[in-house]
């Protein structure tokens, strides 16, 4: 009897020390759980966080860009709108000239490229500049022969081309030199120089 009873408290010794150290081993896992969890929520906060960070920093560089990008193309489209005014009020200025001053601003222009021409091949060689071929674009066979005969110039043949526009050009050809001389050159010529002042004389 004695050793059953002897049994009876081994066995129960053996069971409430299984039982405290499964008491033990739970509530350390029960701990390392919730620190685990603890440590889980800081990474994640701060992770969001980061995320977040690194979202708002694209979404404020792409606002930036787009705002300076629009700030670019309105004044590109007003760049674009001064110059088209520019060269229409220059245009304009040209075609409201009388003929013979248009034909003079022409010849002028021609005499210019010619001397520079003549300064140039003096240089190397000899250039005869008496006979020339010419194309005319605007011109009359009249004008064009008046034009080359103040510049004491001969035509061998003079081509006229049918005018796309009212301002008039002339082209020259002696050998292999070619010049040429037009309105709408002189017109882009003066407006490149004196951009600045027709734009404030235009727009204030």
């Amino acid at each position: 009897m004695e050793e059953l009873l002897s049994t009876d408290n081994i066995h129960r010794e053996i069971l409430d020390d299984a039982k405290r150290k499964a008491a033990k081993i739970l509530k350390n896992a029960e701990s390392a759980i919730a620190a685990a969890a603890t440590d889980w929520d800081v990474r994640l906060q701060r992770a969001v966080g980061e995320v977040r960070a690194r979202y708002d920093a694209d979404i404020a560089e792409k606002m930036a860009e787009a705002k300076a990008r629009l700030a670019m193309d309105k004044a590109r489209s007003r760049l674009s709108k001064i110059n088209g005014a520019l060269e229409k009020a220059m245009r304009g200025f040209f075609q409201t000239l009388e003929r013979k001053e248009l034909l003079a601003v022409l010849e002028r222009a021609l005499a210019v490229r010619l001397a520079a021409v003549k300064a140039v091949a003096g240089k190397h060689e000899t250039v005869d500049f008496s006979p020339v071929e010419v194309e005319t674009c605007g011109l009359t066979k009249a004008e064009a022969e008046t034009i080359l005969g103040r510049l004491s110039l001969t035509a061998t043949r003079i081509n006229e081309i049918p005018a796309v526009d009212e301002l008039p050009s002339i082209i020259l050809w002696t050998g292999d030199i070619k010049m040429t001389a037009s309105i709408q050159a002189e017109a882009d010529a003066l407006l490149l120089s004196k951009r600045a002042e027709v734009a404030e004389a235009l727009f204030g």
